[in-house]
């Protein structure tokens, strides 16, 4: 500062004096000190973005997949969440996110059946669970299809203290295979109808015909 100001006055010859040389010396370790603090500050905030960007870039990789992750802490009765999960089942951060918060979005039907297997599975040998089950949305009140894939954790004694896994919505997927029963057992139905009713090669061979043909 002491040699800016100099100059700033008009003292040109102000480094050509002796003790100038050591304001000289200091003024260029203050130089460097800056820059490096500058640059180093400037890498830190690059890093940031790129996480930033990151995190961004893997939401929306979840999103499209419709995969979302969460973990059951079950010594304190809670669990967490993540976005993409949020969106499936139709929450927030607001929603009571205790068991029985999650128990009440699982379809009555499969409530008891999910509720059972979550008492096996803190009282058993198995390390993960693997399944299907329907929900039902909070916000919108749809039945949807979810597959759950989770790992357990216990502690030294052996006890399962948390669970944390991954759901994927997979109602579309569910919604095709019934589609795709449905259209066989038609097809099945009006095969099997009073109707003469056969199939045939490209040369006109029977392949297969009901009983009325």
């Amino acid at each position: 500062k002491l040699a800016a100001d100099a100059l700033r006055s008009g003292a040109s010859d102000y480094f050509t004096k002796e003790e100038g040389f050591a304001h000289y010396e200091r003024l260029l370790n203050s130089i460097f000190k800056h820059t490096e603090a500058h640059k180093h500050k400037l890498v830190s905030l690059h890093a940031e973005t790129k996480i930033r960007e990151n995190e961004k870039r893997l939401i929306e990789a979840h999103r499209i997949a419709r995969l979302g992750s969460y973990s059951l802490d079950f010594e304190n009765d809670t669990w967490s969440d993540s976005r993409v999960m949020q969106e499936i089942l139709g929450i927030d951060d607001d929603y009571n996110h205790s068991l029985q918060g999650y128990l009440d979005l699982i379809h009555p039907e499969d409530k008891d059946r999910m509720l059972g297997y979550l008492q096996k599975l803190r009282v058993n040998e198995k390390d993960s669970f693997n399944g299907e089950y329907r929900i039902i949305n909070f916000k919108t009140g749809e039945v949807g299809w979810i597959h759950d894939s989770a790992r357990l954790v216990k502690n030294e004694d052996g006890k399962v203290i948390k669970m944390i896994g991954t759901i994927q919505d997979v109602t579309k997927e569910k919604k095709a295979q019934d589609e795709l029963v449905e259209a066989k057992n038609t097809l099945e139905n009006i095969f099997n109808s009073a109707t003469p009713i056969c199939i045939t090669s490209k040369d006109y061979r029977i392949i297969k015909a009901n009983d009325a043909y």
